[in-house]
């Protein structure tokens, strides 16, 4: 039904059959007016799009558009107008409208005043981010003229702890609090001790008691992986291995240690993870491993040299305690222990010349396969090697310095030297024949990391390494025969 006013005039034309072509100016026309109903169509869907500002009134008004605008299209363009009634409510839910004039917001339309409380927003994110910031700045810059005084008391780090403890982390380099640790604790670190919480994040019982005692030595070179297997815990001392006189003392004796190696890929990285968070949890100024840690997860384990999932696991747990008895050394010498820019260095000189030497002694390794390594046939003994070759004497019939290689038995990487029990040939000579060489420390086994290595008989050994060169002399460098040859 078509409704007009009394003064209006229309005119109808009404024509029968199909209407007339159109000229193709009329056709560009109805093209034009059609692309623009569309585009007209879908910015209408568009704002009727969830926004991340809603506003709902508390109830639903008919929608009064601006009286003064004088713009329909405007009014349908944009949105709806809000009612003076609304106003209170609306700037309650807009804090940006705060400060602007009840024209303003009426003359306004609805979606643009949201996407302003919008914008607002986003401004005030952005300057909080740069508060936040800056307050990080000055609380730091505080720190320079701020000194803490620290109020004497009692620690028994059990359950009296002094409020010193919980003082804000140092900022200083990590390495120069490894330094202020060696200079505090001194060479040989704390006396060790057990009841550290490991439970409380997740790994109760995964670390072995000789572990506790290492890990607490900073200067420790007896530290490995292997103290931290889950397969060690509980590991009971193989009934064939001998009791022999530590070098602490002629009253102590001391049982060789029977630990399996790391054998899977899980296992090395759940060890590594004990080590560093057994570490962490003792030393809190020590980061190396944790150091080590990242270096190896930073280069995928190494997986362009090695394969963890088969071999390759030998290999980086010798890597490890190669770390291991190389920051020992950096400790004892007040040196700043290797970071993962050095521990790049040390790998690529660590693995190149683990690489040549067994491909090297690929032949050597082939013939003494063929000789049993605890064969009983004597060797010819140094000058003067019958005094002292016993561990006690001349107690029994079998001699120790028997079972010794000194460079003429033909047996090329048999280590040349003696060990705790075994003591130095009071007539032989001392120099590259390798007799006055602790085996045990070449093994990672010896007791006496912090000072000189005196066995019970009272002979003095070195601590360098005992293995045996291509020409006869013994390798003249002070590092563990095990982790480097």
């Amino acid at each position: 039904m078509l409704s007009v006013l009394p003064s209006t005039v229309l005119t109808l034309s009404i024509c029968a059959g199909a209407p007339a072509g159109l000229s193709p100016e009329e056709l560009e026309a109805n093209d034009a007016r059609s692309r623009d109903h569309r585009e007209d169509e879908s910015e209408r869907y568009r704002r009727k799009a969830p926004s991340r500002i809603s506003f709902q009134f508390p109830s639903s008004p008919e929608v009064v558009e601006d009286p003064g605008s004088g713009n329909d299209s405007l009014a349908s363009e944009a949105g709806a107008f809000i009612e003076v009634g609304f106003l209170p409510a609306l700037r309650a839910q807009l804090p940006n409208l705060e400060g602007m004039p009840d024209s303003f917001i009426l003359r306004t339309p609805m979606p643009v005043l949201l996407k302003m409380e919008s914008n607002a927003m986003k401004r005030s994110t952005a300057d909080k981010s740069k508060n936040v910031e800056d307050k990080l700045l000055a609380n730091t810059e505080k720190l320079a003229s701020c000194r803490i005084q620290v109020v004497a008391g009692t620690d028994n780090r059990r359950d009296s702890l002094h409020p010193s403890r919980f003082m804000g982390a140092p900022l200083c380099p990590l390495q120069d609090l490894f330094l202020e640790g060696r200079r505090v604790i001194g060479p040989n670190g704390l006396d060790p001790v057990s009841g550290f919480d490991m439970a409380a994040v997740g790994m109760p019982g995964m670390v072995t008691p000789r572990g506790w005692v290492e890990i607490q030595n900073p200067g420790s070179t007896s530290l490995s992986l292997r103290l931290f297997s889950i397969s060690n815990m509980g590991n009971r001392v193989a009934a064939s291995r001998r009791i022999t006189l530590a070098g602490d003392g002629a009253d102590s004796l001391e049982v060789g240690e029977n630990l399996k190696d790391v054998v899977s890929f899980n296992e090395f990285k759940l060890s590594l993870r004990t080590a560093r968070v057994a570490q962490t949890i003792c030393q809190p100024w020590n980061f190396s491993i944790l150091a080590l840690e990242n270096f190896l997860l930073n280069n995928n384990f190494m997986g362009r040299e090695v394969n963890p999932n088969t071999e390759g696991v030998a290999t980086l747990s010798n890597f490890c305690d190669h770390v291991f008895f190389l920051n020992a050394e950096k400790y004892r010498s007040q040196k700043p222990f290797l970071d993962t820019v050095e521990l790049g260095s040390v790998w690529a000189t660590w693995f190149s010349g683990r690489a040549a030497l067994s491909s090297s002694g690929a032949a050597r390794d082939s013939g003494n396969r063929q000789q049993p390594s605890n064969s009983r046939k004597p060797a010819r003994l140094s000058n003067g090697g019958n005094n002292g070759g016993n561990s006690g004497g001349n107690n029994g019939g079998s001699s120790n310095s028997q079972r010794q290689n000194n460079g003429s038995g033909g047996r090329g990487r048999q280590p040349a030297s003696g060990s705790h029990g075994t003591g130095n040939s009071s007539g032989g000579s001392s120099g590259n024949s390798g007799n006055d060489i602790c085996r045990r420390y070449n093994l990672n086994k010896c007791p006496n990391t912090s000072g000189p290595c005196i066995t019970a008989a009272g002979s003095t050994l070195r601590h360098t390494c005992n293995f045996r060169l291509a020409n006869g002399q013994v390798c003249p460098q002070r590092h563990q025969r095990s982790l480097n040859h």
